[in-house]
């Protein structure tokens, strides 16, 4: 069973809540034809021996009939995911507005290709972000001449606190390398 659910409710004129929750189940399966060469994908699954066919298709033709054990063709993917997200966004002043955004996610998968089996559980609890962006026609006319403009999304920008352009990146930075340059330039070695 898969749902999601999705709410939106403006407290005021300048203040707005999301609060989304989502479940999703899905299995997948792909390889040989269940009741033809197996009766079922726990068999094609459970029937792994370790040992490969000398052939996999007759006269090793792929165009030709598939005479292979099961799990050697067989590829399933079973995951569920829940998930839930809460944001408040707010209009600071005319000018600037903020998001305050929390989330949760857990999402268990097991996997099983062609004998290999690899089982995961990945879970993130509490994940809290927040941003404040200008409106566009003040950016427009004050924020990007003032650095320069923007040549490539993404462009990260550093700033320290009286608001001077410490450090600008153009394209993708890993988050380790992200981490990295922030310590760099705080000189606080706090946040890795």
């Amino acid at each position: 069973m898969s749902f999601t659910a999705f709410v939106s409710h403006d407290v005021n004129d300048t203040n707005n809540i999301h609060l989304r929750i989502s479940k999703v189940e899905s299995e997948i399966f792909g390889g040989p034809v269940i009741g033809d060469k197996v009766g079922s994908i726990g068999q094609a699954i459970f029937g792994f021996d370790g040992e490969d066919s000398a052939q996999l298709f007759v006269d090793d033709d792929v165009s030709a009939e598939y005479i292979g054990k099961p799990w050697e063709m067989t590829e399933w993917i079973k995951t569920s995911r829940e998930e839930a997200y809460a944001k408040w966004l707010t209009e600071l002043n005319s000018e600037l507005t903020s998001e305050f955004a929390i989330s949760y996610a857990n999402h268990p998968q097991d996997y099983f290709y062609e004998g290999i089996d690899y089982i995961d559980d990945d879970t993130c609890s509490g994940k809290i972000n927040y941003a404040t962006t200008l409106s566009a026609m003040l950016a427009d006319k004050t924020f990007l001449p003032m650095i320069g403009g923007i040549k490539a999304t993404p462009t990260t920008l550093f700033f320290d606190k009286e608001g001077k352009l410490l450090l600008k990146k153009r394209g993708y930075i890993p988050a380790a390398k992200l981490i990295a340059a922030a310590d760099s330039i705080s000189g606080s070695g706090c946040l890795g």
